[in-house]
């Protein structure tokens, strides 16, 4: 049996007809349906932001390089001359414990 702990995992839908795709899901209050913005190859380089829907949620043990982290509601992007800044407006409040 894996060491690994139990995860929450969001299954989500980048773009209307792809396919779904599985990321660590530490807040308690996302749902099938909700839009998110998630955090694409976390901890690299390649680290970026992008949004989609839920389409799935299960607990797994796996480790996923993606991570869901607001609602898209949650976050305010702007144009700064050429400069995009990201502001989140709601903070996290609803983590599962580490």
């Amino acid at each position: 049996m894996s060491k690994r702990p139990m995860r929450q995992i969001a299954f989500v839908k980048l773009s209307p007809h792809g396919k779904s795709y599985a990321m660590r899901c530490d807040r308690t209050d996302f749902a099938v349906g909700d839009e998110v913005e998630v955090l694409m190859f976390a901890g690299t380089s390649r680290a970026h932001y992008d949004d989609g829907v839920i389409t799935d949620m299960s607990h797994q043990r796996w480790e996923c390089g993606c991570h869901v982290v607001n609602h898209v509601n949650e976050v305010k992007y702007s144009l700064n001359e050429s400069e995009l800044t990201r502001e989140v407006m709601t903070a996290p409040t609803r983590l599962l414990s580490q």
